[in-house]
């Protein structure tokens, strides 16, 4: 569906995106070290996914990265945007959008390690929220290492801001945050909608 887009293969062979792994590989090694002491998802049912938590919202990097993913994937057609589209008004996030409210992620598949998507390609929010304690199966006492986060931050800050008013100016995005879903349907419909030349 993208792949014929000229904006599209621009932006996904930019630096920044093709870096992905490096600027994950803090987040991941903590979750490596953690998985070594037997602190995992494993056996959790993913409460963190679901209404009853997660209010997650990202930013156009986060959301460009799932589309490539998607993408990559053939995940993206007009099936995927109707459940977009029913995920969005099933938890009313259209309403109020600036609003953060609590919403079932779309690519929660209600079993163990439930995500549908590559942890290389996740929000860094999703990736660093993890257990404190072994055999975890509600996630109550999960939570993210915010130190990891704000070093993950100062490394990269730099380029992905680059990155981000760019893809802003290329296909006129006027958010900074949105909850996943409310993200990837707006930047899958700007990016379908570009002109082919640039």
């Amino acid at each position: 569906m993208l792949k014929t887009n000229q904006i599209y293969q621009k932006l996904k062979n930019n630096p920044v995106i093709l870096n992905y792994k490096n600027r994950r590989q803090l987040i991941t090694m903590e979750m490596k070290s953690l998985n070594q002491k037997g602190i995992n998802c494993n056996n959790c049912q993913g409460n963190c996914c679901t209404f009853q938590s997660n209010s997650m919202q990202i930013d156009p990097l986060e959301t460009f990265e799932i589309i490539k993913f998607l993408e990559e994937n053939r995940k993206i057609d007009h099936k995927f945007e109707d459940m977009l589209k029913q995920n969005i008004e099933e938890f009313r996030l259209n309403s109020f959008q600036y609003i953060r409210k609590t919403y079932t992620c779309p690519f929660f598949n209600h079993t163990h390690n439930g995500c549908l998507i590559g942890k290389y390609h996740k929000p860094y929010g999703c990736l660093a929220f993890n257990p404190t304690e072994k055999v975890i199966d509600k996630g109550s006492t999960c939570r993210s290492k915010q130190s990891i986060l704000k070093n993950r931050n100062k490394i990269f800050n730099k380029s992905e801001q680059a990155f981000i008013q760019q893809i802003k100016k290329e296909i006129a995005l006027s958010w900074d945050k949105l909850p996943i879903p409310l993200a990837l349907l707006d930047m899958i419909q700007k990016i379908s909608n570009c002109p082919r030349k640039l």
